[in-house]
């Protein structure tokens, strides 16, 4: 973690699905959830439960950057 590039961590996504749970248990409506890191269109699925993803080099490194953000919608 901390640099482009890096892989999807797939501890992640348990974690990302028990802090929204939290979330919704304390009724934190105005916290965001936001994964940074190793997301592209082979990870999306896995953080369907976060509020924005960051998908830098997946993007950048890509021939075509519209292409690779609507393969993430």
């Amino acid at each position: 973690p901390g640099e482009g590039g890096q892989g999807f961590i797939e501890s992640s996504e348990d974690k990302i699905k028990e802090i929204r749970k939290l979330l919704e248990e304390y009724c934190l409506d105005d916290v965001v959830i936001n994964v940074d890191g190793g997301v592209n269109n082979k990870t999306i699925n896995k953080c369907r439960d976060a509020d924005m993803v960051v998908s830098g080099s997946y993007i950048v490194k890509s021939e075509n950057y519209q292409e690779s953000i609507d393969s993430l919608r």
